[in-house]
């Protein structure tokens, strides 16, 4: 959980500040789901959004970044997280980064579609994964 936790908090300092506005909004909301493949033979990750006032959808869909999957299996870039597992085979064989990818892919999603379509817009977020959805909510 330190590893994590020390991810969470690099990555946090490099986003910006989350306000909360609990007016209400005239305007309908932006439905944003996001998902992640993690496996041998591909990584990647895609959001689906869904704005309810123009009723247009738009689908992302993109492999992970190959330096992304590299460094994080790189005991010397990714020390925090890997330096628990002595064993490099077991190393290797964890996939202990889903958590990791599944709450970059609601990063993304937002930094994809910016201000244009989330600014003064409730958006609701849907993903399967709740340590990314906690950690995206805390």
């Amino acid at each position: 959980m330190t590893h994590m936790l020390a991810f969470f908090e690099e990555l946090f300092t490099h986003l910006p500040t989350l306000v909360f506005d609990f007016r209400q909004n005239s305007r309908p909301k932006v439905v944003i789901y996001t998902d992640v493949s993690f496996s041998e033979s591909r990584n990647g990750m895609g959001f689906l959004l869904f704005d309810e006032e123009t009723q247009q959808r738009f689908v992302c869909d993109a492999p992970c970044p190959s330096w992304l999957m590299t460094v994080w299996d790189d005991l010397s870039c990714n020390p925090w997280l890997l330096s628990g597992w002595a064993n490099p085979w077991t190393r290797k064989k964890r996939k202990t980064h889903i958590n990791a990818l599944e709450l970059l892919a609601i990063v993304t999603a937002v930094w994809t579609v910016g201000k244009q379509f989330l600014q003064g817009r409730q958006v609701a977020f849907s993903c399967d994964n709740t340590s990314a959805m906690s950690a995206a909510l805390h």
